[in-house]
């Protein structure tokens, strides 16, 4: 016989989800230079969208971690200034930003040989 019997609810809150994350180094450079891209904070084995200013600049895919290194390439058509390198999540998920500075390639030197005389 079963008497007093009572079930407790205990009301748990999942901890809050990490904030995905994006840099990227060097943040500045020249059209066609490459940068390395680091992402955390995705979910774990997630495939990610990379893209510069809106366009595709590549993919990789979220370690156990949720966390990724991927090289990448300034696209040769770059402007100068600032753009958006975004890492997102495909079929959903954490989207981050970072910028990067397109800079003008360091001015060229020439050099001319002294004359000589005779």
């Amino acid at each position: 016989m079963l008497i007093g019997t009572a079930a407790v609810m205990i009301g748990l809150t999942p901890a809050p989800a990490m904030a995905a994350g994006l840099s990227v180094s060097p943040n500045e450079g020249q059209a066609g230079s490459t940068f390395v891209a680091t992402g955390t904070g995705f979910d774990p084995g997630q495939a990610i969208k990379l893209k510069w200013d809106g366009a595709k600049l590549g993919g990789i895919r979220a370690g156990d971690d949720g966390s990724f290194l991927a090289p990448l390439t300034v696209p040769s058509s770059a402007g100068l200034g600032t753009h958006t390198v975004a890492a997102s999540g495909k079929g959903g998920g954490p989207t981050a930003n970072a910028t990067f500075t397109v800079v003008s390639a360091p001015p060229t030197t020439t050099t001319t040989p002294p004359a000589t005389t005779t």
